[in-house]
């Protein structure tokens, strides 16, 4: 029941602009234990990663289900944030091991837990490259992204280190990008409309960062509204 409950949870279509709200689509897989939900405005498509099975599932405009990304086929673990690049036909999803995934069974005191970043040809299917930190005794977890413009993405990273990595779309290469006593444990990402500041969800409340500085700020929120915990 439990599973179910989270999956129809996940995938509520929420307007922003009423107070009714209706339910987009129901997965056919009840045991995914999804994370994140992303839309394609090109195709109407909406794509859901899966925790539990590694997976990536394809709803269609017309509400066809379809196995986009299958088990372990980039070497992926559990599914975590993903977003739609629509300008260049790319999905993006951070993939980090755990618990979760069937069948995981490294230990983080031992072996360290892997993590990395997939890009995805939304036409093909087909990963373009995928960007890892995969290294014994050392603990990772990419949880979520966020991608700008110039189709530079920005993503959160927590355990061994709580950190905002980018991946320039110039270099092409992931690099640590700010890291801030301010920051622990980041999770949502999201850049500012004027797409001067990248905002950085975490444990105890939202960050500022500078994207013209990299200096790293608390976003100041009304007394009565508790972010932390």
């Amino acid at each position: 029941m439990r599973k179910i409950i989270y999956s129809l949870a996940f995938l509520l279509s929420i307007s922003l602009y009423s107070q009714n709200s209706s339910i987009a689509f129901i997965l056919n897989e009840k045991d995914l234990l999804p994370e994140s939900v992303a839309h394609d405005p090109n195709t109407g498509a909406f794509y859901v990663g899966s925790t539990r099975k590694g997976t990536i599932t394809k709803v269609d405009a017309e509400g066809n289900q379809s196995t986009f990304v299958a088990s372990g086929k980039f070497g992926q673990w559990m599914v975590i944030g993903i977003k739609v690049d629509p300008q260049r036909d790319e999905l993006w999803f951070c993939s980090s091991g755990g618990g979760n995934l069937v069948g995981y069974s490294l230990k983080d005191d031992q072996e360290g837990r892997p993590a990395g970043i997939f890009k995805v040809d939304l036409n093909t299917g087909e990963l373009i490259k995928k960007y890892t930190l995969e290294k014994r005794g050392e603990v990772h977890f990419f949880n979520d992204l966020v991608i700008d413009e110039n189709g530079d993405v920005y993503a959160s990273h927590m355990f061994s280190e709580h950190t905002i990595y980018k991946i320039d779309r110039d270099t092409d290469q992931l690099e640590p990008y700010a890291k801030s006593d301010l920051i622990r444990y980041p999770n949502g990402l999201d850049i500012s409309d004027d797409r001067k500041s990248l905002f950085v969800a975490h444990s105890d409340g939202i960050a500022k960062i500078s994207l013209e500085t990299g200096e790293t700020t608390t976003l100041n929120i009304v007394n009565d509204i508790k972010l932390s915990g």
